[in-house]
């Protein structure tokens, strides 16, 4: 519920870094829960990546789209909806990477 609260705040996207972060500690948050140190140890390297790719092209315009994504995905858990959730994620992540190869691109 901490998340869900955290995502449905609005965050300007003059303050990125906090959209950012607030972008890192939910997906981290995910992962460490799986309990899966091989899973955690990708998610934590992989991220380091992305952030650098948000930052260095300095475009946060994703994190509006990105939130909703987020509020959900949190909704499906909450709600014991798994493989929506699943469905969810998968989406948001294919979102993601596309934004993420738009940026390097231009």
């Amino acid at each position: 519920l901490e998340f869900k609260k955290r995502c449905e705040k609005s965050i300007p996207p003059a303050q990125g870094f906090l959209l950012g972060e607030l972008d890192t500690d939910l997906h981290m948050y995910l992962a460490d829960s799986c309990g899966n140190k091989f899973l955690t140890d990708t998610m934590h390297k992989l991220w380091d990546q992305n952030t650098r790719i948000q930052f260095y092209s300095n475009d946060f315009t994703r994190f509006d789209s990105a939130q909703g994504e987020h509020i959900e995905l949190l909704d499906a858990l909450l709600d014991g909806q798994f493989d929506q959730a699943a469905d969810i994620m998968k989406r948001h992540v294919e979102n993601c990477m596309n934004c993420s190869f738009q940026r390097l691109t231009n």
